[in-house]
């Protein structure tokens, strides 16, 4: 027994490079999962959930023969799998810039105890890298699309191309450990629950998803974002269900790997502004004001839509993309507080929280990323309300309190009564006001490199 296969964030039997691999095999085999520390301290309960579920639904598949550890990667997992002579270890690649150095500085132990690590796979249709634009020199990793609709042009043929890999009809996997149990309750999350939704978006969803996707009452997304994020799903199985007619869910799909191309090579964007003009706004810190935070993470702002998300996000661990981008700029641009913050909450709230796709979302409603419209894009919230939930269902869904308003008045409550006598909130802020707050920081910002270049 000399392969092995290291599951990491691709939780599924089926489209799977690395069973594929392992299928070839005449040798026993493994397939293992280590719960490593770090991983453990990131978890939160809903999060833990799914894995759970994910895992435990991986292992009936697998016939109960998924190795399970829970070790530290870089000084326990290398000694323990060479003990046991084990000499390549498959994975797939990832593109944050932590998961990555992480990555590295594992395969260097196991290859100090003579394991070699192969890259098999990675969670997008294209590899990201894959696409340059026509004036990148061999081995540049700067001259990616910086532009999302050239990228798109270039992505879609290859993405159509694109086929789901064989399941195995038959592995030989050993099992050689279980340091821990993947105890979950039965539909929590997992590749059966993936295909199961998957077909649901095809046989029912898919026809409304172009007219309704970005109304938030409606079921008419996907809810395949989880399933992506875990691995229990991979996009080639989704391509391969749909077809090149599906225009509007292809460019979702393709935003993914625009923005996981992005952070691949722009590794410092997880944390800094892409656009540099934009790298001195005075933000608020969450310290500044904790009481202004509270309230959007409560979803007690006064502005109705932002707040039935934001309980949405608490109670479900999700949100619906339209009210993602409406929350989040009222953060940014209403609030004023460092886009940074808005990032990790949602990283530590989402279930679905990919890395690269909610860190350019957020620079791309900061107007810091790569969007080529203007910083000045601020959402009214009340109009947003109006346009994209327009009788109110959504809001009545999440705030109960304003369920017997009328669709006049349940976008801007105030604007017809006192809300606290209905048990709800007056707005925290005004936003004529900040909108006019946050045009200034942006043309500071901009200012103050200028000035910054001329003293240089």
């Amino acid at each position: 027994m000399t392969h092995a296969l290291w599951l990491r964030g691709d939780l599924r039997l089926a489209d799977h490079a690395g069973f594929a691999k392992l299928a070839k095999l005449v040798e026993p085999s493994v397939a293992f999962f280590n719960l490593d520390p770090g991983l453990r301290r990131s978890l939160t309960p809903h999060k833990r959930e799914y894995l759970m579920a994910a895992l435990a639904d991986l292992d009936v598949q697998l016939e109960g023969r998924l190795t399970l550890f829970a070790l530290d990667p870089a000084t326990q997992l290398p000694a323990l799998l060479a003990s046991r002579g084990i000499t390549t270890v498959y994975t797939h690649t990832s593109v944050g810039p932590g998961i990555r150095r992480r990555l590295n500085a594992t395969s260097k132990a196991l290859q100090d105890f003579g394991i070699v690590v192969e890259p098999l796979d990675t969670p997008y249709l294209l590899p990201p890298g894959t696409l340059s634009t026509k004036d990148s020199t061999p081995n540049s990793n700067n001259l990616g699309y910086r532009v999302y609709t050239p990228f798109f042009r270039a992505w879609r043929p290859l993405a159509l191309a694109t086929r789901p890999i064989e399941t195995p009809s038959s592995l030989r996997l050993q099992c050689l450990a279980r340091n821990f149990e993947p105890k979950a309750e039965v539909g929590r999350g997992g590749e059966s629950i993936a295909h199961a939704d998957l077909a649901r978006f095809v046989n029912d969803r898919r026809s409304r998803y172009p007219t309704e996707r970005d109304l938030p009452s409606r079921q008419s997304t996907s809810g395949l974002s989880a399933h992506l994020h875990f691995g229990t799903l991979h996009p080639r199985t989704i391509i391969a269900s749909i077809g090149p007619d599906d225009e509007k869910f292809l460019s979702e799909l393709a935003w993914r790997d625009f923005y996981a191309d992005v952070l691949y090579r722009n590794p410092d964007a997880v944390d800094n502004e892409l656009d540099i003009r934009f790298r001195s706004i005075q933000w608020r810190q969450a310290g500044d004001n904790p009481d202004l935070l509270g309230a959007w993470q409560l979803g007690r702002t006064g502005y109705p839509i932002v707040d039935a998300g934001m309980r949405e996000l608490r109670a479900t661990h999700l949100m619906h993309n339209r009210v993602r981008m409406i929350t989040a700029s009222f953060l940014v641009k209403d609030l004023h507080f460092d886009w940074r913050i808005g990032a990790r909450y949602f990283e530590e709230q989402l279930l679905d929280g990919d890395l690269a796709s909610n860190r350019m979302n957020w620079q791309w409603v900061a107007g810091t990323g790569t969007d080529a419209a203007p910083y000045f894009r601020v959402f009214n919230p009340t109009l947003q309300s109006k346009k994209f939930d327009p009788d109110g269902s959504y809001i009545r869904r999440w705030i109960p309190e304003l369920a017997s308003l009328s669709s006049d008045k349940i976008h801007a409550p105030s604007d017809h009564l006192d809300p606290t006598t209905l048990g709800y909130v007056t707005p925290i802020v005004n936003h004529r006001v900040e909108r006019l707050d946050a045009l200034a920081r942006y043309a500071n910002a901009k200012d103050n490199l200028v000035n910054s270049r001329k003293h240089d």
